[in-house]
Parts: C-alpha cells; structure tokens; sequence
C-alpha cells in the first residue's frame, strides 16, 4: 500500500496518444510497402490448368451408372 502512494501517477493520454501514433506509422509503413511490392509484380502468373485425363471421380461414376440405368429401363 505504502509503494503505491509513493509512485508518481502517470498521465494516460500522452502515453495513448504516443501508442496510436505509433500505430499508424506502421499502418502507413505496411500499406508502403504492400504498395510497393505489388506495383513490382506485374507479371502474368499462369493459370492452372484444368485437368484433362478423362478421369471420372466417384461422383461422377455414380450419376453416369443411374443415367445408363434409367436409359436402359425407359428406352423403349
């Protein structure tokens, strides 16, 4: 109790004030940089292929299986 009533209070609003600045210069650094590096990158990246095997998955297989089964059954 007595360390308390010794300690000199310190006034928040310069130490919020300094801790929001602080902020936003780092805010302002990052959005410079993000800036900087994405005006650096303009090359065309490619484009993922989609893939052409002619492999069916599961899913697939399956609604292929009932389509041919209704074609068989509602054929004629």
């Amino acid at each position: 109790m007595e360390l308390r009533q010794n300690v000199a209070r310190v006034r928040p609003l310069p130490f919020v004030l300094a801790v929001a600045t602080l902020f936003l210069l780092v805010l302002a650094f990052a959005g410079w940089q993000a800036q900087a590096v994405g005006g650096t990158n303009r090359v065309a990246t490619p484009t993922a292929a989609a893939s052409t095997t002619g492999f069916q998955g599961p899913d697939a297989q399956e609604r292929n299986a009932q389509l041919r089964l209704q074609e068989t059954t509602h054929g004629h």
